[in-house]
């Protein structure tokens, strides 16, 4: 190996940059046949050719010889340990690397070490720090062991695009505790201190909130809202983003402080998203205001290794101690138009997980509205799929007339697109992740928002390549119950499926109950 790196520096110098790649593919060479064993085939026409370790194979001519010999992988017979040997040295070099970075800095965070790229760590970590970590450039390979006096880090800065990736949310903060709230009935006492906007799904809860928000906007006050789906976040206007995106900006400086910050559907994440927020729970520069229902689904959560359970957020009439002490609980259903709907989803809040068969059968005797159907709920993606496709192929029997465009999508292979055709979003780029869109022209594609961004007076078209569209939407003729949280459907009725389904609970068919605004449009299939 010393010998191949020597000839690699007699290249000229516009080929430097393949002196890695060289070394590289010379490494993986060592174990070209990744397998615990190997086989040898030989063949003769003079048996005493045959290895004496080989096994004798049948052969279909006389005078005509054939055998295999088995080469352990690992034996010495291979390079496989001087692979190894290799890739140990490189993850040893990189844990001596990140402990001269924990020395090195003072006032050192975990969470400042984002990633790990092979030979190199990805560092997102305050202005103040940044002069002790260039002094890093003057370690040598003396300073690990190595008797060689080269440089042995090299450093580039970015300061344009901030940090990309959010550190794991699960590290640093201990796990929340269960404590008693306050409750009150109105927010207005609670304005200008951290305090939550709590109640059953179609209350009025994000009505509230965006009240508050607009309030406190024209009055002079940043406003930040937040959410970590990018269907819910994009609701909220110009001042919507994801957590994640958040927390982006607050690692690289961009939020503009004192604020206040609106988290919505904050019960959808898991406590590990709460644990990433608790420094900035802290700052007196910011306000928080939490809006959301405990009854609803959210995250399977797990912190350091083990399952949370799924209300670890709010139980028995406590809330975690990462939310605000005092609330607001909006009880009244103003979503659900008639009694039968509004009852019936009282009644699943507040049975026991015993008791979800015979509601689901009470449901389907209470709920039988005729299709077709604007939307279609499930479990699973399975499912969603295969309704999709179904539906799809029905449209195009019973309307052969109409002029469609087919397009090989990623999600559901061949589908038919038509004019009106309602899609949805799987990817953000020129849409928006997780919005529903219907299509308004196939050449040119043009997709037109279902509804209007909370800020805006009219619905968006945007013009997609055939590309763009195959790779980020699919069909919303059915869709996961996970994916519709906080979606109105007032035109149309829907058909709720995979009522069977293990995975089925009381809190998703409530949330997914919740989406119409009266009875006579939903059926239990």
């Amino acid at each position: 190996m010393g010998h191949l790196w020597q000839s690699t520096r007699a290249l000229p110098p516009k080929s430097a940059a393949s002196e890695k790649n060289l070394i590289n593919s010379a490494i993986g060479f060592l174990v070209s046949q990744d397998s615990p064993v190997r086989f040898v085939h030989g063949c003769s026409t003079d048996l005493a050719d045959k290895p004496g370790s080989a096994t004798l194979l049948p052969s279909l001519q006389d005078n005509f010889f054939e055998w295999a010999t088995v080469v352990e992988q690992r034996s010495t017979e291979n390079l496989r340990p001087v692979h190894s040997q290799i890739l140990q040295l490189g993850k040893l070099r990189m844990h001596m690397l990140a402990q001269k970075i924990r020395i090195s800095l003072t006032g050192f965070r975990p969470q400042w070490l984002t990633q790990a790229r092979t030979d190199a760590w990805r560092l997102s970590l305050p202005k103040r720090a940044v002069p002790e970590l260039r002094r890093l450039r003057a370690l040598t390979y003396q300073d690990f062991g190595v008797p060689c006096a080269d440089q042995a880090v090299r450093i580039a800065e970015r300061t344009d695009a901030g940090l990309k990736e959010c550190s794991d949310m699960r590290q640093e903060c201990p796990e929340p505790q269960l404590v008693r709230h306050v409750r009150h009935e109105s927010p207005e006492k609670l304005l200008g201190k951290n305090f939550g906007i709590f109640g059953v799904g179609g209350s009025g809860k994000s009505r509230m909130m965006r009240e508050l928000a607009a309030q406190l906007k024209a009055q002079g006050t940043q406003i930040y809202i937040i959410a970590y789906q990018n269907s819910v976040a994009c609701k909220n206007g110009e001042d919507g983003q994801t957590v994640h995106n958040f927390c982006r900006k607050m690692n690289a400086g961009e939020i503009r402080m004192p604020c206040t910050v609106f988290f919505d559907e904050c019960f959808f994440p898991g406590e590990f998203v709460l644990a990433r927020l608790v420094p900035y729970f802290l700052l007196p520069e910011i306000t928080w205001v939490f809006c959301g229902d405990w009854h609803q689904p959210g995250q399977t959560c797990h912190w350091r290794g083990q399952m949370l359970q799924r209300s670890g957020l709010a139980k028995h009439g406590r809330l975690s101690a990462y939310l605000p002490k005092d609330y607001v609980w909006l009880s009244k259903d103003r979503r659900s138009r008639d009694e039968t709907l509004r009852a019936y989803r009282r009644r699943l809040r507040e049975a026991q997980d015993e008791d979800l068969p015979g509601l689901i059968a009470e449901g389907r005797s209470l709920f039988r509205a005729p299709g077709p159907f604007a939307l279609s709920i499930c479990i699973s993606h399975h499912k969603r799929r295969r309704v999709c496709r179904a539906t799809n192929a029905r449209w195009k029997k019973t309307h052969p007339e109409e002029s469609t465009r087919t397009l090989e999508t990623t999600d559901l292979g061949p589908l038919e697109v038509f004019v009106g055709m309602s899609l949805k979003a799987l990817e953000s780029g020129p849409l928006v992740k997780g919005l529903f869109y219907r299509c308004v022209c196939l050449d040119p594609l043009e997709l037109e928002e279902a509804v209007p961004r909370w800020g805006e007076s009219e619905k968006k078209i945007v013009s997609v390549s055939a590309e763009t569209f195959c790779a980020h939407v699919t069909s919303s003729a059915c869709v996961t119950a996970a994916s519709v949280q906080g979606d109105t459907v007032a035109e149309g009725n829907i058909c709720i499926l995979d009522l069977q389904s293990q995975h089925m609970r009381r809190d998703v068919l409530e949330m997914s109950c919740g989406r119409a605004v009266h009875s006579k449009q939903l059926r239990f299939f």
